[in-house]
């Protein structure tokens, strides 16, 4: 199996095929490296040796072995075929992406707590006996997804899961769901728009008739209404049922991101916690004030 040599190993078998008479045979091709060089090249000549590319003998010769001419040609080949695995790797990437479905938010943050949960079948029985009948409804429309992506297997018994089986895609759903972002592509078919004059808060849809779309509003932060949220959250952290796992996370969140709202700078850093606060609360089970902060959430589009 070909192996490829060091640079410097290279350079010395090119120096030696350039002074081997026609015969292959260099009588001492120490005569020509300069002194200060001869240790560390005495170790690329014994390692060329070592690889079968040069034979040498006890009077300082050496002979070029059949290996050493067609080096060249073999790294070129080698070469070419990890470029061709590169493509072909490529290609299946490309096709197991196209493939891939984004699941919905609610869906994903479902996922991620029964991979992160250490009993998934006792996490959701304790979901299920908090729920109200509705709550009840859409966590069983929501394990049904999960199930028919082939994310998870339940089996049942008096109507909740007594085992639950993670499948690997679980586990690497992020990772897919990043590359698969990754791969998005503009549409061919694009409109360009252009505005005389300021233009702020303008959001365009194109290819949609008679149709509506929501603002996201964070693109101009509404500091007050974000720190009256985050003060509610602190104020309530206690109420809203989470995991002792959720509750730090939410609560270094909203810590983390409190100055820069009092301050009202780092707003990059502000846009992106606040979905991350979304999805924990979220999770949250038979809590009003979750469920008004979240509605406040969504009206200053996050």
């Amino acid at each position: 199996m070909f192996q490829k040599i060091s640079s410097n190993e290279k350079k010395i078998l090119e120096e030696i095929k350039a002074h081997a008479k026609s015969d292959g045979y260099c009588d001492d091709i120490e005569n020509y490296w300069a002194e200060e060089n001869i240790i560390e090249k005495r170790r690329y000549l014994t390692s060329l040796k070592a690889q079968g590319y040069v034979k040498t003998d006890i009077i300082g010769g050496c002979e070029l072995l059949t290996k050493a001419y067609t080096y060249d040609e073999d790294e070129a080949e080698y070469e070419r075929q990890i470029l061709l695995a590169s493509r072909q790797n490529s290609l299946a990437n490309n096709r197991e992406v196209s493939m891939f479905r984004k699941l919905p938010s609610n869906t994903k943050v479902l996922l991620r707590e029964i991979v992160a949960s250490e009993n998934p079948v006792v996490m959701l029985c304790e979901r299920f006996s908090k729920c109200s009948h509705k709550e009840n409804d859409e966590l069983r429309s929501l394990l049904r997804e999960l199930i028919d992506e082939r994310y998870i297997n339940i089996s049942w018994a008096d109507d909740v899961p007594y085992i639950v089986r993670i499948n690997n895609s679980a586990h690497t759903y992020d990772e897919r769901e990043a590359e698969y972002e990754r791969h998005q592509i503009p549409s061919a078919s694009s409109t360009t728009n252009n505005f005389y004059g300021d233009a702020s808060n303008i959001q365009i849809q194109q290819n949609a008739s008679n149709s509506m779309q929501n603002m996201n509003l964070l693109s101009e932060l509404d500091f007050e209404k974000i720190l009256e949220i985050f003060e509610q959250i602190l104020n309530n952290l206690s109420t809203f049922n989470l995991s002792a796992e959720d509750e730090k996370q939410l609560e270094n969140a909203v810590n983390e991101a409190l100055p820069m709202v009092q301050s009202k700078t780092n707003v990059s850093f502000i846009k992106k916690t606040m979905p991350i606060i979304k999805d924990i609360l979220i999770r949250t089970t038979s809590s009003l004030t979750a469920s008004g902060i979240l509605y406040i959430l969504s009206q200053i589009g996050v």
